[in-house]
């Protein structure tokens, strides 16, 4: 059986939430590589107004709302989602009617929790606003990643890191490159 000669420096589960890495059954002082929101955050900032990076979060999470059985109630899942994202970006007092008003103004249409799909966030279309938003957020997430794997490489010579697919096709060019 194969046993690795290092232990793992960084790790990451497939959907990693806006607040850090995943960490079950990771051994004492293992190193794991995280996205924190503020990255992303000051990124995205300097880009988009925060109601529409808001808007892009929530239609996000709806399709995850929506998997979860027996579905929880909105108030017990979303409203807490909405508030915690909002005070993170430094928004206070944001009302669901405000997310809904925002819809409206970029959609032209009411938000409907029910016809909400991943494909409002899909990073590889760029046809909405917030599939654009998930685009420069994942560019975000994938400098980070980079930058993380190579200072791991330069530190002990060799990394194991575990991602999702569309993340190793994103990185592959830069990985080789900075490691030349």
């Amino acid at each position: 059986m194969w046993k690795p000669t290092a232990r793992p420096l960084y790790a990451e589960r497939a959907k990693l939430d806006w607040f850090g890495s995943w960490r079950p059954g990771m051994e004492p002082g293992q190193r794991t590589w995280t996205s924190p929101l503020r990255t992303r955050r000051h990124f995205l900032m300097s880009l988009y107004p925060r109601m529409e990076i808001l808007l892009f979060l929530v239609l996000r999470q709806i399709p995850t709302y929506k998997d979860i059985q027996p579905r929880p109630s909105f108030e017990s899942y979303l409203l807490p989602y909405v508030h915690k994202m909002a005070g993170v970006m430094g928004m206070k007092d944001v009302s669901w009617p405000q997310i809904v008003d925002e819809h409206r103004r970029i959609f032209g249409q009411a938000l409907e929790i029910e016809s909400v799909t991943r494909e409002f966030t899909n990073p590889v279309k760029t046809e909405l606003l917030t599939q654009k938003i998930s685009r420069d957020s994942s560019i975000a997430r994938d400098r980070r990643m980079v930058d993380a794997i190579v200072q791991g490489v330069k530190q002990s010579g060799r990394v194991f890191a575990v991602a999702g697919a569309s993340h190793v096709v994103m990185q592959q060019r830069a990985l080789e490159h900075l490691l030349k």
